[in-house]
């Protein structure tokens, strides 16, 4: 695939706060989707308690749509932009690592989030899982569909096989998508939540990276005037459900989940003592 051709996702994040309703459901009419239904998905994520397939850019996803009756799995390999890389050195710094970038199979697509990009392979099948409970049978699926260059993967001393052995399967994600236009921007948003949790992002889609910065640069100045862009958005989906489902106590700490939005802190103060008001010492406040 060249350059020019080269398929371009174009993801921000939203800030919780403002866009989702007290329920997690998306108020549509701020991000301006004509679609009020989102589709629903169950996302899981395969890795080990150390993240071992995540640090070395690998990762591993399933999702099931309601009335289907497989999961979809997906392997993907990402490679980083360095600085002052462009994108035809990225390509040529998988080929030299021996992935094949004429296999059919094999989707090929930058992920540009936020100010960071990626070139990704991914490697997709279908799958019947009967037990979605059951970690042998997971462990089955994956070995038996790994593309060639994650079965034949180092880390260390161990190989795949037997990361495989450690690997446990996270989840369920609850995940809602919806889709719709945004001054002539075909776009989805999606809304990941994890035990009461939510994050939101929204993407769009272009061909070239004429076109794709043309698009980066209209979408972050539509989002920012709408102040609908979270105080830190340097994180993924990904890492986001990742660290959630793998230290629980996360959940907890009350300014880490602030950071990443979808949730109100409300301040109440005293009856003011000696007839003062708040007014009178420049501070206003509301009950």
């Amino acid at each position: 695939m060249s350059n020019v051709d080269m398929q371009y996702e174009l993801k921000f994040l939203l800030d919780a706060n403002q866009v989702l309703t007290d329920e997690h459901t998306l108020r549509t009419e701020l991000v301006h989707l004509d679609q009020s239904e989102g589709q629903q998905m169950d996302i899981r994520f395969m890795d080990t308690p150390q993240q071992d397939f995540f640090r070395e850019k690998w990762i591993l996803r399933a999702r099931f749509k309601p009335n289907k009756d497989q999961w979809e799995i997906t392997y993907k390999k990402r490679f980083d932009f360095s600085e002052g890389q462009d994108l035809q050195q990225v390509m040529d710094h998988a080929k030299g690592l021996g992935y094949d970038l004429e296999d059919p199979t094999c989707k090929q697509e930058v992920d540009w989030s936020g100010s960071d990009r990626t070139f990704d392979l991914s490697y997709e099948v279908k799958a019947k899982i009967v037990q979605a409970d059951n970690l042998d049978e997971w462990r089955g699926i994956l070995v038996e569909n790994a593309p060639p260059m994650l079965k034949t993967q180092k880390w260390g001393e161990r190989d795949f096989s037997a990361i495989l052995t450690e690997t446990t399967v996270l989840g369920p994600i609850t995940a809602h998508k919806y889709k719709g236009q945004w001054s002539g921007f075909q776009e989805s948003v999606e809304i990941w939540t994890v035990a009461g949790n939510s994050i939101v992002e929204i993407s769009t889609e272009a061909k070239g990276l004429e076109a794709a910065e043309s698009s980066h640069r209209t979408m972050e100045s539509l989002l920012a005037q709408q102040n609908l862009l979270p105080v830190q958005h340097k994180i993924s989906k990904t890492r986001w459900a990742l660290d959630i489902l793998q230290h629980p106590a996360k959940r907890e700490d009350p300014f880490l989940l602030l950071l990443h939005g979808g949730f109100n802190l409300y301040f109440r103060h005293a009856q003011p003592v000696g007839g003062s008001t708040c007014a009178a010492v420049g501070r206003n406040f509301e009950e």
